[in-house]
């Protein structure tokens, strides 16, 4: 009899020891989970940053070219300064249709936008508004 009471005691401490070491194991898994949901969601914020930035040089393009329809254009980059980030226009082109080209900057992301403007006057008529390598 004697021995079935330590026996009982050992099996509920192994018992304890052992749902103790898988709860730990579930917390941690958790944990990393979550570390590995945020980093996802900073790096997905700073590519949606990047892409907002580049639209917002295309709209100020866009707008300098409805000010000097005749005569806007860009052959070097320009900087443009948004709050404390910058976006920058690329390139204006004049072919057949205005070829816009911009980019935004966000940490380590690049975002690209170009822009097929048909024509500008009486108003601008955009034929293609698209994301680019």
């Amino acid at each position: 009899m004697l021995s079935f009471k330590y026996n009982s005691g050992f099996i509920a401490l192994t018992s304890v020891i052992i749902i103790s070491a898988v709860i730990v194991l579930l917390v941690i898994g958790i944990f990393r989970s979550s570390v590995g949901e945020m980093e996802r969601g900073g790096a997905r914020e700073k590519s949606d940053g990047a892409l907002s930035l580049a639209n917002t040089c295309a709209e100020i393009a866009l707008y300098e070219l409805r000010k000097n329809p005749d005569n806007y254009s860009v052959s070097e980059e320009e900087e443009i300064s948004v709050g404390e980030k910058s976006c920058y226009i690329s390139s204006v082109e004049r072919e057949s249709d205005i070829i816009i080209k911009t980019r935004g900057v966000s940490g380590d992301y690049t975002r690209k936008i170009q822009i097929e403007v048909a024509s500008v006057k009486p108003k601008i008529e955009i034929t293609e508004w698209r994301e680019i390598e």
